[in-house]
């Protein structure tokens, strides 16, 4: 079937023919790659359904990606010498995205979360960006307000916050689709830009944790996670000091140091672990944790994908991928006696690993490249 701009849909993807000099199939825009998160993976699976299409980002950490290139950044380039090196220059990002010049296509994505809508894509453009959350700095900001640490930081963003939310209103507006990562964030679209937007749940890889699936498992509960305050590890640890169950918490972050010093013995810290070792120490987990709200979470599937159950906070994205009963347990308040009674009750359940594993095929990276081309399809026609 061949689409105007010159586009042929060919199984998953989008080959380019008789395009006009100077353009390509499709154009892919993502806020920074300082290091790998939930929403750089759906960035990656993007690149693997539009493979030709060029990458434009503020900064590119290449250890963090050493194959993604060729990948077209702005003039913050320079500072990008680490895995938080974007934090270092956040004010100056919406400057960084006007700066990019995005070529001529039929489609363009945008990956967004903080300021990637700021990027113009060319006129001629059908533009399709896909939210893994209003940003939170703006429109949530109690969500963040134990890391708002810095006096000056809260006394700048109570100055200029109502300006930049008109203008991240404005922006968001624009595209032709607006794509939400859940039903949780689609909300938030509505609320914070006054439109309505697409559910397509990111891709997970499947098959890979499915694969770790061996029958054992281990006396231990998992939590993975950044540590930071949003997060809400300092829920589950004093949870599991009231429960004294064995926990493993996987992760790094600020929060750390703080949340080691609360800590009872039955908790271990692992820090990073290797990706390659996560669908083993997955698979092997009497359940994982998610204590706090996530926009959508790719870790809590990946988990229900090695066979593993889920006790997770019922708000986000954990409403549209846990089947309470079948794949984990939800509960309802962000407190420890509502934590201590969902371990309790996902303890004394007798979970059938496989039928949990395959309950989550639904997210897995097929549907996510059908579902974007054909949006990419409708879009372009």
């Amino acid at each position: 079937m061949v689409r105007p701009g010159g586009l042929v849909r060919v199984g998953i993807g989008w080959v380019g023919i008789e395009r006009a000099p100077g353009t390509v199939q499709a154009v892919l825009v993502h806020e920074w790659l300082t290091n790998m998160a939930g929403s750089e993976k759906v960035v990656g699976a993007l690149r693997r359904t539009f493979p030709d299409a060029p990458l434009y980002t503020s900064m590119h950490w290449r250890p963090a990606f050493p194959d993604w290139d060729p990948v077209r950044t702005s003039f913050l380039q320079r500072f990008a010498r680490g895995p938080r090196s974007h934090v270092r220059v956040l004010p100056a990002m919406p400057a960084a995205f006007l700066s990019l010049r995005l070529p001529p296509a039929p489609v363009t994505v945008t990956s967004f979360h903080t300021f990637a809508t700021w990027a113009r894509p060319d006129p001629s453009s059908a533009h399709i960006v896909y939210c893994h959350t209003p940003p939170r700095f703006l429109w949530a900001p109690d969500q963040l307000r134990d890391e708002q640490a810095i006096p000056a930081a809260r006394r700048t963003l109570a100055l200029v916050g109502g300006p930049l939310r008109r203008l991240d209103r404005g922006r968001a507006r624009r595209p032709a689709v607006m794509v939400a990562n859940s039903t949780a964030v689609a909300s938030r679209i509505r609320d914070a830009y006054g439109r309505a937007s697409e559910v397509v749940h990111p891709p997970v890889d499947i098959d890979r944790f499915a694969s770790a699936r061996d029958g054992e498992v281990d006396d231990y509960h998992l939590l993975i996670s950044r540590l930071v305050p949003y997060k809400r590890v300092d829920l589950a640890i004093e949870a599991f000091a009231e429960l004294g169950w064995p926990l493993v918490v996987a992760g790094a972050g600020r929060q750390e140091a703080a949340l080691r010093a609360r800590a009872t013995a039955n908790v271990t810290f692992a820090g990073f672990v290797p990706d390659a070792d996560l669908p083993r120490l997955m698979a092997r987990a009497r359940a994982l944790v998610m204590p706090g709200e996530e926009d959508f979470g790719i870790t809590p599937v990946e988990a229900m994908a090695a066979g593993t159950p889920v006790v997770a906070l019922a708000r986000g994205g954990a409403v549209d991928t846990v089947q309470p009963g079948l794949s984990g347990i939800l509960f309802d308040e962000p407190d420890v006696p509502s934590l201590v009674a969902a371990l309790r009750a996902a303890a004394a359940t007798t979970w059938d690993r496989a039928e949990i594993s395959r309950s989550v095929r639904r997210f897995d990276e097929a549907r996510f490249a059908r579902e974007i081309t054909d949006l990419a399809a409708s879009v372009v026609d």
